[in-house]
């Protein structure tokens, strides 16, 4: 039989399209898993860089929730000389570290205070607390001048 004459067995092109089909759609599959894999990596990090720990957002209405963490969590001896001396330092006042007593009263330190507590009683360091306060204070502060929430 000569090589033209050949023909290919039907069922070994529906097996290679099949096989085809496969490999498409299990590299579709395992794209589509690290990505939503890089998503959750991104959301933990944001996670814990956001103080979105808890779905405290960057807006008025985190601004509120600190205020209440302020006024409803207690904190521990211990977590008290761990959140004091964080720089709290804004353009408002001259207050520029969160103290054991005597904190400046204006609702921007009563949130970054609240900030610290919450952040404290659920485990964070001190370096996470200080990046999530250093991120407020960019809102409460931004480079054009005074934020739109809260105030000194």
């Amino acid at each position: 039989m000569s090589k033209k004459n050949k023909k290919i067995n039907p069922a070994y092109i529906n097996l290679a399209l099949f096989l085809l089909i496969l490999v498409v759609g299990l590299n579709q599959f395992f794209i589509y898993k690290i990505n939503n894999s890089m998503n959750l990596i991104k959301t933990s990090t944001v996670k814990n860089e956001v103080t979105s720990s808890e779905s405290v957002a960057l807006d008025n209405g985190g601004y509120e929730k600190l205020l209440e963490y302020e006024e409803t969590i207690s904190l521990t001896p211990e977590q008290n000389k761990q959140i004091v001396g964080l720089d709290i330092n804004l353009p408002c006042c001259g207050v520029q570290k969160i103290q054991a007593a005597g904190n400046c009263g204006c609702g921007h330190h009563l949130a970054l205070h609240g900030l610290a507590k919450y952040m404290i009683t659920n485990g964070y360091d001190r370096n996470e607390i200080q990046n999530e306060i250093d991120k407020w204070k960019t809102v409460f502060y931004p480079e054009s001048g005074s934020g739109s929430m809260g105030g000194c």
